[in-house]
């Protein structure tokens, strides 16, 4: 019970943190929407391409048990991509996400996760073009025998690229966290 605290603590700080997340500018908000809306979104396996010389802000907001994603960024393009996922007790997720980065392209990646029985994501970012970067920021909690297991990939292709990645997890009780 007295972990409970500090888990609901961070997870409430989260969801402040998702609608807090800095975006480059206002003027860009037009291209800011909820995975949920594109078509084909909550198949098992999407794909989406970022335009060049374009700023994005996508809240990805679908839970499925076994999800597939790519997402090209073009040249010179923006993407800040946000997701938090909490899911019931007994649920179990395997989640496969692909950023492909094309020359001066930039990645900000907010990854949230809570609950489920077993939490599986493996994130994998291939910075292809010179000058491609991107920061990551991931938190995750598990309570009682829940298992969370985060895998994530940086391939760094291009000339001059740039990751960062930050993760920080809440465990109680039995419950077990992988990081690599």
């Amino acid at each position: 019970a007295l972990a409970e605290g500090p888990i609901k603590i961070c997870f409430a700080l989260a969801k402040h943190l998702i609608l807090l997340f800095p975006f480059p500018s206002k003027k860009y908000m037009q291209n800011k929407f909820c995975l949920s809306t594109l078509k084909g979104a909550r198949s098992s396996s999407f794909k989406f391409e970022i335009p060049e010389n374009s700023k994005f802000e996508i809240m990805d907001d679908v839970v499925l048990k076994e999800r597939t994603v790519e997402i090209h960024v073009g040249a010179a393009a923006e993407l800040n991509w946000q997701s938090f996922q909490s899911s019931p007790v007994k649920f179990s997720s395997k989640i496969k996400k692909r950023f492909v980065l094309d020359s001066n392209a930039r990645l900000v990646l907010f990854e949230g996760g809570k609950g489920g029985a077993k939490f599986h994501e493996e994130i994998e970012v291939v910075l292809k073009g010179a000058g491609a970067e991107c920061s990551v920021e991931m938190l995750f909690a598990a309570e009682g025998m829940q298992e969370s297991t985060v895998l994530f990939f940086a391939h760094h292709y291009g000339k001059n690229t740039k990751s960062s990645v930050r993760l920080k997890g809440v465990l109680s009780g039995k419950s077990r966290g992988v990081f690599k």
